[in-house]
Order: C-alpha cells, then sequence, then structure tokens
C-alpha cells in the first residue's frame, strides 16, 4: 500500500512509491477545495399568508427583506429565494437593495420587459389557478461592511398590462404555502 499526503496549503498530493524509491508529486486544482469559507448566514420566511402585486416593475414581496452587515469588506454575499406563487402571464422575479430609502435593483439584467430580473417566466394567459416553486439566487460584491437592505421583489405584466401575481397561494386562496429568502456571506 503506497502512503499517501495531502498539502492542503498548496493542494498537492505527495505518493510514495511501495517500494520506498522516491515520491511523485501530483498537484489537484483548488477548485472546491477549501474555497470560499461561509463566514454568515440569514434567512427570513414570509408570514403564511396570501399577498398580491399587481404592480408594472420589480415590487418588494413583504417579509422576504434582511438587513445584512458583512463581516468582510471583500467578501461575496450570495441572495437566494425560493418564491412560491402563480405565474400569472409574464412574471419576473430578482432582489433590490435598500438604497438612501429608494429600492434599487441588484442586477444589471434586462429582459425586455421588466429591469432587473433573475428569472421570467410565461406559462399563459391570466392563469392564477396553478402555484410554482420559484427558485433565483444572485451574487454580489460585500462593498465595505456597512449595513445594506436586501429584498426579493416580483412583478406580472407585459406591454404595460398589469396582471394580478399571488404569493404563497393561488387564486382560490386553499394552497398556502411559505416563501423564503437567504444571504449567505463567502469569504474570498
Amino acid at each position: 500500500m503506497a502512503d499517501l499526503k495531502l498539502n492542503t496549503t498548496n493542494g498537492s498530493v505527495t505518493l510514495k512509491p511501495e517500494d520506498g524509491s522516491g515520491n511523485v508529486d501530483v498537484t489537484i486544482p483548488r477548485a472546491g477545495i477549501g474555497v470560499g469559507k461561509v463566514l454568515q448566514v440569514q434567512h427570513v420566511q414570509c408570514s403564511p399568508v396570501r399577498y398580491t402585486i399587481s404592480v408594472n416593475a420589480l415590487t418588494p414581496i413583504p417579509d422576504l427583506l434582511i438587513s445584512f452587515t458583512p463581516k468582510s469588506s471583500t467578501s461575496k454575499i450570495l441572495l437566494q429565494s425560493n418564491i412560491y406563487s402563480t405565474e400569472t402571464h409574464v412574471t419576473t422575479f430578482g432582489f433590490l437593495e435598500n438604497i438612501n430609502g429608494s429600492d434599487t435593483i441588484v442586477s444589471n439584467v434586462s429582459n425586455g420587459n421588466t429591469a432587473g430580473s433573475i428569472s421570467t417566466t410565461y406559462r399563459g394567459n391570466n392563469i392564477t389557478t396553478n402555484i410554482y416553486a420559484n427558485p433565483i439566487a444572485y451574487m454580489v460584491d460585500s462593498n465595505g461592511t456597512s449595513t445594506r437592505t436586501f429584498k426579493v421583489g416580483a412583478t406580472s405584466s407585459w406591454a404595460n398590462v398589469l396582471y394580478t401575481l399571488y404569493i404563497n397561494d393561488r387564486s382560490s386562496n386553499d394552497m398556502r404555502s411559505v416563501s423564503s429568502f437567504t444571504i449567505t456571506e463567502i469569504e474570498q
């Protein structure tokens, strides 16, 4: 049986042949080995209430907000949410950050319908009888250690026509679910 030693500092592996004739060094890429230490995690979930959104822009979902203070000025912040909702006509989900009292779109994504979308779906015309799980994720820089307030937003519209989007349930109010929002700070 060969001896095996792993150097966790540089990711190299040293093999010693059974006959003891010398070492063979093998370097393994560091991807996935000790990268991205989690510094903190914060999580919130909606009250078990059905919310409606009928606005032609990314609009905060009540209860899905976190005031977050990064521990490191150079870390990454992973925003993740799972929203249970109808998907009325064209439905869009994304993240907002409250900056100086105004909700500002976190992502630069624009699909031609709603700025800041992380996920946009179309399941048919004004159908509110189905409920879907909508997972979204986006990573931002910490940009210092000041407290930042992030929110999950949603809208349902097309060509400036509004549709009612139901969050945590469907229109018949009989499939209650709980949407959630998690922020993970990752050291770089």
